[in-house]
């Protein structure tokens, strides 16, 4: 077989060399080139592997809060929480942005409760007794979305939780923690 420069291209079969034709498996190809377009595959395919992982979505969170009196609490945690904070993970905020009536106000916030990752509560002093937080907390148990709470506005370990809210899974405002606890969100429940 020749080369579009007239020479025979040869294969190398052991130590005799032996032109492609006369190899005798029926293909006509040269195992440098095989070894070429299969360093250039790996190449190629390590670099989506890269893209994929360098372009995952952010993970969606919904912050439960009590709308009476923590919107500053929620304000102040989901501006740190954006892509310049502290934290490796960005939290979208996919909470209700107005009051609502209540029957659309629970058609909505189940959807967009549907949609998250995780749903975080804010634990404050007061959110035990906002019956929207405790109602977010069991639409997320209801769909599989892992829950972890967020001691905010002076609340600690003694602060009552809402109702379906674990302490062991309610951390101090502090963005490793939090991160931490994103990170094991993000294998649990619908995202595991």
């Amino acid at each position: 077989m020749r080369s579009r420069g007239g020479k025979a291209n040869p294969r190398f079969l052991g130590r005799e060399r032996v032109p492609y034709s006369a190899a005798g498996d029926g293909h006509d190809s040269d195992p440098h080139l095989e070894l070429a377009q299969c360093r250039s595959f790996h190449r190629f395919a390590l670099d989506q592997v890269h893209t994929q992982e360098t372009h995952l979505p952010d993970p969606r969170a919904f912050i439960s809060f009590d709308f009476d009196h923590d919107e500053l609490q929620k304000t102040f945690f989901v501006g740190q929480g954006k892509k310049n904070s502290p934290t490796p993970f960005a939290i979208g905020d996919w909470s209700s942005k107005e009051a609502l009536p209540q029957k659309t106000w629970e058609e909505t916030i189940a959807i967009k409760v549907g949609k998250c990752n995780m749903l975080i509560v804010l634990a404050s002093p007061t959110a035990a007794s906002a019956s929207g937080v405790a109602k977010e907390i069991s639409m997320a148990h209801a769909v599989d979305v892992p829950v972890f709470g967020v001691y905010v506005d002076g609340a600690g370990g003694a602060t009552p939780l809402p109702a379906g809210l674990q302490r062991n899974r309610t951390l101090a405002w502090k963005w490793d923690l939090i991160a931490a606890m994103i990170g094991q969100a993000m294998g649990e429940g619908k995202n595991g």
